[in-house]
């Protein structure tokens, strides 16, 4: 298993790591002056997705979804106040209050952030399935035509229901529990939460995620972040983030 950065259960220590460190790996790399892209030619499919990717750090703001202030309401203003770490540059969340850190699914929003773990999407004509490195999660994505459930069971990756306009895969999804982060900052969400995805593939080797956030019990507006994928050579590897900490009784710093 690849020296990552896991820590267990009953750590509460924080760590004030910097995103670089934190993102140092054998693939991708992050930090540094903002690289140059130059548009390449456009798929000849561009409804097919099916191919490994990896996120272009540069289309986020480190752990953050974006720079400015999210609209957070009062409590979730306090909460997120809580959570991140003050010594911390990149303004990541306390690695002690991370729900990823104590070996619990990432949620749908978080798992988009990979840093150098990169995501598989297999599609059929019913269904698209995403299957993150970190952790092997799995998203699914049901595009058969069915509407949502009447009465959903709250889970941790939320009811995805996807259809297409023109080229672009718009993806509702509802029934998220509220035990997961917005992003690795550590913005807070309620089982409110409404995502709306719009999913594209504007070059060959690009896919481009606009994400709308509505959570009227946590942010005063819904609110749109944008995130790149770059296609990858890499295949996926089995990364199991509590390995150390449960198998070989060791703490990753």
């Amino acid at each position: 298993m690849r020296h990552r950065f896991v820590i267990g259960v009953f750590v509460l220590a924080a760590l004030a790591l910097s995103a670089a460190s934190f993102a140092q790996g054998q693939r991708g790399q992050r930090g540094g002056a903002p690289r140059v892209r130059t548009p390449g030619p456009p798929p000849d499919n561009p409804r097919d997705f099916n191919g490994i990717w990896t996120i272009d750090n540069s289309t986020i703001a480190g752990h953050r979804f974006r720079k400015e202030p999210l609209p957070l309401q009062p409590w979730a203003l306090e909460r997120y106040n809580y959570i991140k770490d003050p010594n911390n540059p990149d303004a990541r969340g306390r690695n002690e209050l991370n729900p990823d850190f104590k070996c619990f699914p990432r949620g749908p929003t978080v798992a988009w952030q990979g840093l150098e773990h990169p995501m598989e999407i297999i599609q059929t004509p019913n269904r698209t399935l995403i299957i993150f490195e970190w952790g092997h999660e799995l998203r699914q994505i049901w595009t058969d035509g069915r509407q949502h459930s009447e009465d959903p069971p709250y889970t941790w990756m939320g009811e995805s229901i996807g259809k297409w306009e023109g080229n672009t895969l718009v993806v509702d999804t509802i029934a998220i529990n509220e035990h997961t982060w917005l992003d690795r900052a550590g913005h807070p969400h309620t089982n409110a939460l409404h995502l709306t995805e719009r999913l594209t593939r504007p070059e060959q080797n690009r896919l481009e995620l606009e994400m709308t956030i509505d959570d009227p019990k946590a942010y005063t507006m819904p609110f749109t972040v944008k995130i790149g994928f770059d296609r990858s050579k890499n295949e996926l590897e089995e990364y199991v983030v509590c390995e150390d900490l449960f198998l070989h009784g060791k703490q990753v710093p």
